[in-house]
């Protein structure tokens, strides 16, 4: 991780989108109570679609438009495609490190260590879009994508325990939990829908590789400036949004939507979605770029990563570490909720209400380190 001074030029809309993106998690992940959750903010427990599985593709795919926006101007300036791979194999090994020492907080319980994880996925889906976008050409690139589309499904529908496609994508049958199990015994997520399973998994993170790609592919096709005429640009990727979300949703009848499990039909439905999102941040950003209602975003997504890490740092620590209370020992995380927030509100508005004031932290931390233009690069 490095701290630099920076007045580089941005691209305003994009860093609304990472801010949009970082709320999101921080806010999903950061609940006051997760027994008093509003279902807008829940994931799905299996097959299906809730509001907070929209959050980790959209952060993918703006990882995968920040492949494209950063490699284009680094080959510009004649950086070569050697230098570009040891950065990119010694962000993905640090991504993937950092991880694993946030999932180590706060006892550093060895021996039942959780091994995958967000970081370890968002790691590992730019190591692998990243190395792809840099060796492959346009169309090797859409090649790429598309057979991992295809042979993740294949994978996914016929590859059982039971037979070649008998009983697929049951939480007990799909290769993600095959591998999971053998390779990560005793060391996957606490709350997964089967003891075993992991939701950032190793052979689903092919899918997420996908959202990833979908990113660099919008930025690629249909927002870079000499793309299309002021007249028509904005209709092309708010269809082409549409068209994805449309395709996913047709797949889903063969392979259903699943964010646990990242099907190809998730993937792409979310990263339609994600589209058209940003498609309407450029709309609105080439019309107004004083808006005050999206500053805060653009603070956050100076240094969206970095202040996703830390808070995931700081919200574990307060989930996990004891306060001494009468007649109890509680977290320090729930004093405050029980204390502060559910003092004047129902618990599903306290819980929200802790979310919010937590992302309020984290934006006077984004606003300091923008207004000193200090990226923290991870």
């Amino acid at each position: 991780m490095s701290v630099n001074q920076t007045a580089h030029t941005r691209l305003d809309y994009i860093d609304v989108f990472r801010g949009i993106s970082v709320a999101m998690m921080i806010i999903v992940n950061n609940q006051g109570d997760w027994q008093h959750v509003y279902w807008a903010l829940r994931h799905a427990r299996w097959h299906g679609f809730l509001g907070a599985d929209i959050v980790f593709p959209f952060f993918l795919f703006i990882v995968g438009v920040s492949i494209s926006l950063s490699f284009n101007a680094a080959l510009a300036k004649g950086m070569s495609k050697r230098v570009l791979m040891r950065k990119i194999l010694r962000r993905t090994i640090i991504l993937i490190l950092i991880g694993i020492f946030i999932n180590l907080l706060p006892n550093f319980e060895f021996s039942s260590i959780r091994i995958p994880g967000v970081l370890q996925r968002i790691g590992l889906c730019y190591g692998i879009s990243a190395f792809a976008y840099l060796v492959l050409s346009p169309n090797g690139r859409l090649a790429f994508a598309s057979a991992l589309i295809v042979l993740y499904s294949c994978a996914l529908l016929f590859i059982t325990p039971d037979g070649i496609g008998i009983n697929p994508l049951l939480p007990t049958t799909t290769i993600c939990y095959l591998v999971d199990k053998a390779l990560f015994a005793g060391h996957t997520y606490a709350h997964a829908p089967v003891d075993g399973f992991d939701p950032e998994g190793l052979v689903s993170t092919l899918g997420a590789v996908v959202s990833t790609m979908i990113g660099f592919f919008a930025f690629d096709y249909l927002f870079k400036e000499d793309k299309y005429t002021n007249g028509r640009k904005h209709w092309v990727r708010f269809l082409t949004g549409i068209g994805l979300v449309t395709s996913g949703l047709v797949l889903s009848l063969i392979l259903p939507i699943n964010k646990n499990l990242w099907t190809p039909s998730f993937a792409l439905v979310t990263g339609g979605i994600a589209i058209i999102v940003l498609a309407t941040v450029k709309f609105l950003d080439d019309r107004n770029k004083s808006n005050a209602c999206v500053i805060p975003f653009k603070w956050l997504g100076f240094n969206s990563l970095a202040l996703y890490l830390c808070s995931s740092a700081l919200g574990k620590i307060l989930a996990t570490f004891p306060l001494s209370v009468a007649p109890k020992q509680v977290t320090i995380k729930m004093w405050i909720y029980k204390s502060v927030f559910l003092s004047f509100a129902s618990p599903h508005a306290a819980s929200l209400a802790y979310a919010v004031s937590f992302l309020a932290l984290w934006i006077a931390v984004a606003y300091v380190l923008y207004r000193n233009r200090i990226a923290i690069n991870v």
